[in-house]
């Protein structure tokens, strides 16, 4: 049965919401398709499966030695499981070397998701499973057995029928009714411009109404960004990133789209907003309440896509006020509850996303200052966090000690903390740098070193091997 919608401790709001007994342990499983309205963008797109981009790697940073952590496994094989507990079992020492922070490790109960059956020799080891198929079905079976709370980073009507609750939870429905609302960007931008939220001016279309008025509602004069209402995460995004895209130019592309079967079931063209984007998590009660997490400056790459974030004390001050003015509004309504991100530029508001974003650690890190500072001694203070969403880090740095030994080197030389969300054997992973200046010295050290290893270069001055 649902634990009533929010009743889970101030531990856990800024990440989602605990469905079940939270008492029984916690299951953690981040989808990344699972922030997709519309999966079949990522097909369509990305030519992939959208159980395909999961890895659930990126969710180690908020788990707990005694959680379940659900991962997907690229791979059936042995080596493959050996990787991935290895994985872990140092990103735990970092976190707990770093920080005093305790993560899951190889030794925490693991729910490995894969597409085929293990192809291994010999039993799994009584705290591992193993789930053939998607990454969420596995979370969801798991919670359907009784195997502990589901942290639901996102909370839509997709995640709720896939737990299937007995007796149907009414607070918890009303929630995700209100979260898939919100999560197509067509019906969330309307509903913002109802309530007076400050807000980009955008059209909502089907292929059907951009046939009969699209050409006919854009001004000429406008600059816009095309928008999948569905999507996230950038995917089929389009614009010029230095000043937006003409009317023709954004006609142009819905035709190219509708020539290739590419054109959403849904889409926006949005008026170009010039400035600088923010984005801003907080946590609604339901009862008119708001707890404003953090806000921060978006990094973006030369695509006009999100590659990361940089909060500070100042940044987030600078965009208080008007995130305030919407998140009051917001809030007014009663009506969306629960973890709500906004992207804006210059206070008017560009998207709504009613879930875990991609700008989540920061939020985390500062809900475990106090633990951090305890940690590190009473002058430790979190003056600037950074999120990176891509690291290429070489999976035998991580076996031989090198990237520990490196992450040792930016904290005692730089005063910098960097800490992976989850380090990912099989691709990318996600950092959180702590402390680090704003020309982004020790990042931009910390990289190079990684490139030097990827093109087989070990330096001495790093090696160390902490395994032992």
């Amino acid at each position: 049965m649902a634990d009533g919608g929010f009743r889970t401790g101030d531990d856990v709001t800024h990440l989602g919401t605990v469905v079940g007994e939270a008492g029984r342990g916690r299951i953690v499983a981040l989808a990344t398709s699972g922030v997709f309205d519309d999966p079949a963008l990522v097909w369509a797109f990305w030519n992939r499966d959208a159980a395909d981009i999961d890895s659930g790697i990126q969710g180690h940073l908020y788990t707990r030695p005694e959680d379940v952590f659900v991962v997907r496994m690229p791979r059936a094989d042995d080596d493959a499981i050996a990787s991935i507990a290895a994985a872990l079992d140092v990103n735990a020492q970092i976190w707990a070397t770093a920080t005093g922070i305790r993560l899951a490790s190889a030794r925490s109960r693991l729910l490995m998701a894969c597409a085929v059956g293990r192809s291994g020799t010999g039993p799994l080891a009584p705290h591992l499973t193993w789930h053939v198929g998607a990454l969420s079905d596995a979370a969801a079976l798991h919670f359907r057995s009784g195997n502990g709370a589901l942290l639901a980073f996102v909370l839509d009507r997709a995640t709720l029928e896939r737990l299937n609750l007995d007796p149907p939870d009414a607070v918890l429905s009303e929630q995700a009714a209100t979260t898939s609302r919100f999560m197509d960007k067509n019906e969330a931008m309307r509903a913002l411009q109802a309530i007076g939220v400050p807000a980009a001016q955008s059209w909502g279309f089907t292929p059907e109404t951009w046939r009969r008025t699209g050409r006919r509602l854009l001004p000429a004069d406008g600059r816009y960004v095309f928008k999948p209402s569905g999507g996230a995460a950038g995917i089929g995004v389009f614009f010029d990133p230095g000043s937006g895209s003409t009317a023709r130019a954004i006609e142009d592309h819905v035709g190219a789209l509708q020539g290739t079967g590419q054109l959403p079931g849904r889409f926006q063209v949005q008026r170009f907003l010039r400035g600088t984007p923010h984005g801003v998590s907080a946590f609604l009660s339901g009862s008119g309440a708001v707890d404003i997490l953090e806000a921060h400056r978006q990094v973006i790459d030369s695509d006009g896509r999100w590659a990361g974030a940089r909060w500070t004390p100042r940044i987030h001050a600078a965009q208080l006020d008007a995130a305030s003015n919407i998140y009051a509004r917001l809030a007014g309504t009663r009506a969306l509850t629960g973890l709500v991100g906004v992207d804006m530029i210059a206070g008017t508001a560009i998207e709504v996303n009613p879930r875990l974003t991609a700008s989540a650690p920061i939020a985390h890190l500062l809900r475990r200052a106090g633990a951090i500072r305890e940690h590190r001694g009473h002058d430790f203070r979190m003056r600037q966090l950074d999120v990176s969403t891509s690291v290429a880090v070489p999976r035998d740095a991580v076996a031989d000690g090198r990237l520990c030994a490196l992450i040792d080197r930016l904290d005692t030389e730089f005063g910098v903390l960097a800490l992976p969300q989850g380090l990912n054997p099989f691709g990318d992973s996600r950092f959180v740098f702590v402390n680090d200046d704003s020309r982004g010295t020790a990042q931009a050290f910390f990289r190079r070193g990684l490139a030097r290893w990827s093109s087989g270069e070990a330096p001495a001055d790093v090696q160390r091997t902490w395994l032992q």
